[in-house]
């Protein structure tokens, strides 16, 4: 998929189980998120990613 977009056929499967579509695309990107913050060594930087991730998504994620 794109940059920016999430997999339409993720969404379909999340949305079809009956999860709201702003949480399933939370969902997806949270797990980009996290697979991407994995690789970072350092503990504290891989904390202090993913809590900005939460945030941003809190926020609405613009």
């Amino acid at each position: 998929s794109t940059s920016g977009q999430v997999d339409p056929e993720l969404m379909f499967y999340l949305r079809a189980r009956g999860i709201p579509e702003a949480e399933a695309r939370a969902l997806l990107i949270s797990s980009f998120a996290g697979e991407v913050v994995e690789t970072v060594e350092h503990e504290g930087m891989r904390e202090a990613f993913l809590a900005e991730v939460g945030t941003w998504l809190e926020e609405g994620g613009s």
